[in-house]
Order: C-alpha cells, then sequence, then structure tokens
C-alpha cells in the first residue's frame, strides 16, 4: 500500500529539538523518568535487556523483550517506535512501517514521537524500494523541531 506524505507537522514552539533517543539509549547519567503507574518499571526494564540482546547480536531476542513490553503497557508510542527500528534491523520494513503507523497514532500530540514514526515510515519505504516517497517524506520533517 502506497501512502502519500504526512500532513504537514502542526504548530510547535520554537527553539524545541525534538529527543533523538528512546529511552533504552539514554545517557547513563540522566535519571530515568519517574514511574508513572504500574507498567512502567517493568517496560523499562524490558527496554534495557532489549538493547543489551540487540547489542550482543540477538536481533529476535530483542525484538521479543519489547514485544513483552508493550504486553504490559500497549499504549506507549515509545515501544512501537522501539520495535518498528528492531524491525528495520531485522530486515522486515514491510513490518516495520506497519508499527511506525502504529506509534504516529498512538503519539497524540507529541510531536517527536509523531516526527520520529514518519521518519521510520520513510526508511521503511525506502528498504522496500520506494525512495521518491521516502525524500517526500523526509523533506517534509527535515526542519521539523518538535
Amino acid at each position: 500500500m502506497v501512502e502519500s506524505a504526512p500532513p504537514p507537522p502542526a504548530q510547535t514552539p520554537t527553539g524545541t529539538r525534538a529527543p533523538t533517543g528512546s529511552p533504552a539509549t539514554l545517557p547513563a547519567e540522566l535519571d530515568p523518568p519517574p514511574v508513572r503507574n504500574n507498567a512502567e518499571a517493568p517496560t523499562l526494564a524490558l527496554l534495557r535487556q532489549s538493547e543489551r540482546a540487540a547489542d550482543g547480536g540477538d536481533l529476535a531476542g530483542a525484538i521479543a523483550y519489547v514485544e513483552r513490553a508493550i504486553r504490559l503497557n500497549s499504549r506507549d508510542a515509545t515501544l512501537w517506535l522501539q520495535l518498528a527500528r528492531l524491525q528495520l534491523r531485522a530486515e522486515r520494513p514491510g513490518t516495520a512501517e506497519q508499527l511506525a503507523h502504529k506509534a504516529i497514532a498512538l503519539a497524540g500530540n507529541r510531536d517527536d514521537q509523531i516526527r520520529q514514526g514518519w521518519l521510520l515510515v520513510a526508511d521503511a519505504r525506502d528498504a522496500q524500494g520506494d525512495a521518491a516517497g521516502a525524500e517526500r517524506i523526509r523533506e517534509q520533517w527535515r526542519s521539523f523541531r518538535g
């Protein structure tokens, strides 16, 4: 299914930047965010395990950890973004694109997550041979600073 380019970014405050890392890739000196519900602590632990597995070359294990985290907290767009990234690394761009769309749908008003999702869609389209579609998406989101 070929989709048109994403809608232009929503109005955003000037001077802000979208974070580039997921919770699993934040620098060690940063404290983790405060736990807001019962699913967040186990979710963060699973994300850390996923990162260790991916760093060790075990993409299937990394994917399984994120899938477990999603079962605990299925409305968290960050988890869906991470799963999409892993699927893209595992050379499953069609699945990665679907997961990125799911993350975009769950992101609500989180412009940083929406941007990350669309850029993942662009990467997935590129991997599927749709370089023109990928470039249209990237062009729209290149200057966005949500």
